[in-house]
């Protein structure tokens, strides 16, 4: 017996009890979940890399049950970096799982990068942050419906619109003075379809990095991508009214791309969650155009604020988005990213200040 399995066997002794003391050759998954978290030093004895899939065994099978020979066949597994299937006579159960892990997480410091990164899901705090956010905006939504519906005359708000360009509220080219509306226009909507896509869009996006990263970096994020889009607008598309939170959204769709660049070997399926952003972009990209050439033009959505808020998002997505292992290359693009997006939210402020402000 490898110097490995007696330690196994010395630790399954320990968890193997019943009553009175009856030793039935058995470890319940109840138990061995309970004994995994209650006792730290487990780890440093078998390692963490074993620990935490035999926690997620638990996990997965609270009534199921782990023999030695199973709890050897795993540990030697994990000390040669590779999981493979397990040898006939210690059931299907061992079987499928070693084969599943192996697809899954294919060697032993990929596995434990990668559990290091689901580890850092967390409801302490609870993300509220795009939940109530994503309410606000349903609540005025549904107030400009009513306001327009029983208007004089009344309008009736479709999938496409109208939006209510006459509150206090939407980004108004003729009112620019009024600062207030480069934030509050992520409030209004422009029908049906802009408001669900946007709402389903930023709960789906956001909700998992508030839970990794916490609210307040998603806030800094989300609000940074809608002033960017309104700053950018008033620039480039100066008569156009502007409505929705696209700017937030793609400034959320963006940062997970940061995301997905700076924890790379930390995250499981990497590269389908880039597929799944790209596509979700290129989706909200296609909206923005339809709306810009296809509504009134009192009522057109500008695509440039997309875009500005996607740079933003991706550039303060590297800035504060949490890394959980950083690189030396890494350190040179958080400056560089810091330093982009500070000339950017600079010169565009200085610029969009001198042209409201410089004629008085």
């Amino acid at each position: 017996m490898t110097a490995l399995s007696q330690l196994l066997a010395e630790v399954f002794e320990r968890l193997d009890y019943w009553d009175d003391g009856f030793v039935d050759g058995y470890v319940s998954h109840v138990g061995l979940r309970r004994i995994v978290l209650e006792t730290p030093e487990l780890g440093e004895q078998i390692g963490n890399t074993l620990s935490r899939l035999l926690l997620a065994r638990a996990e997965a099978n609270l009534y199921g049950r782990l023999t030695l020979p199973e709890l050897i066949i795993m540990g030697q597994e994990v000390s040669q970096g590779t999981l493979h299937r397990a040898k006939r006579g210690y059931g299907p159960r061992a079987t499928v799982q070693s084969a599943a892990v192996s697809i899954a997480l294919p060697n032993n410091q990929e596995r434990e990068d990668r559990l290091s990164y689901l580890d850092q899901y967390s409801c302490r705090p609870p993300p509220l942050f795009l939940v109530l956010l994503s309410c606000a905006q349903i609540g005025v939504f549904v107030y400009h419906v009513l306001i327009l519906t029983n208007g004089d005359p009344p309008k009736t708000v479709g999938p496409d619109g109208p939006a209510y360009i006459k509150g206090p509220l939407i980004f108004n080219p003729h009112k620019k003075k009024e600062i207030w509306r480069f934030l509050t226009y992520m409030f209004v909507h422009s029908g049906y379809f802009h408001i669900v896509f946007n709402i389903l869009v930023q709960l789906m996006l956001g909700l998992p990095l508030e839970m990794v990263h916490r609210w307040w970096r998603i806030l800094l994020i989300y609000l940074s991508g809608v002033v960017a889009g309104s700053l950018t607008v008033s620039l480039t598309d100066p008569s156009t009214y502007l409505a929705g939170a696209s700017g937030g959204v793609y400034a959320l769709i963006a940062a997970h791309l940061a995301n997905v660049v700076a924890n790379w070997s930390e995250m499981e399926f990497a590269a389908l969650r880039l597929l799944t952003f790209l596509t979700l972009a290129g989706v909200d990209v296609g909206v923005a155009v339809y709306y810009r050439y296809t509504l009134e033009e009192e009522t057109k959505v500008s695509y440039a604020a997309h875009v500005s808020g996607a740079v933003v998002g991706l550039l303060l997505g590297i800035i504060v988005l949490r890394n959980l292992r950083e690189h030396r290359w890494e350190r040179v693009l958080w400056w560089a990213c810091l330093l982009t997006f500070l000339g950017l939210l600079l010169t565009s402020i200085t610029w969009n200040a001198v042209e409201i402000f410089g004629g008085n």
